[in-house]
Parts: C-alpha cells; structure tokens; sequence
C-alpha cells in the first residue's frame, strides 16, 4: 500500500474556509495528501471583509 505524502500548511486561520489553513487542507485533500497545519494568526472575519487579525505567539508556535 502506497503511504500518502505529508504536507504541512504554516498560515493563518481563515474561518470562512476561502484561504489560509483551511483552504490548504482542502487542497491537500484534493491531492490524496495527508494535511498538518501550524496557526499563525487567527481572523474575526466574514464575506464584507477582515475586522481583527490576532497573531499567535511565536513562541507558542515554537
């Protein structure tokens, strides 16, 4: 059995799923690959526009 490639996204999180970490998982998916991801910045968004971006620690993200 064929192991599926690994890929890993290192992007904001985008909660209406059009970009960032969920946009790549969903192309990861598309390309029979397995997704891991590493949040940089979470976003208060909605389809009128970016109200807030909240970075993430790099030292949490360490």
């Amino acid at each position: 059995m064929r192991s599926k490639k690994r890929l890993l996204s290192i992007a904001g999180s985008d909660p209406s799923g059009g970009a960032g970490i969920q946009q790549d998982i969903k192309v990861f998916t598309a390309l029979d690959a397995y997704g891991a991801a590493v949040i940089t910045a979470l976003t208060v968004q909605n389809t009128l526009g970016v109200k807030d971006v909240v970075p993430i620690d790099a030292d949490l993200v360490a």
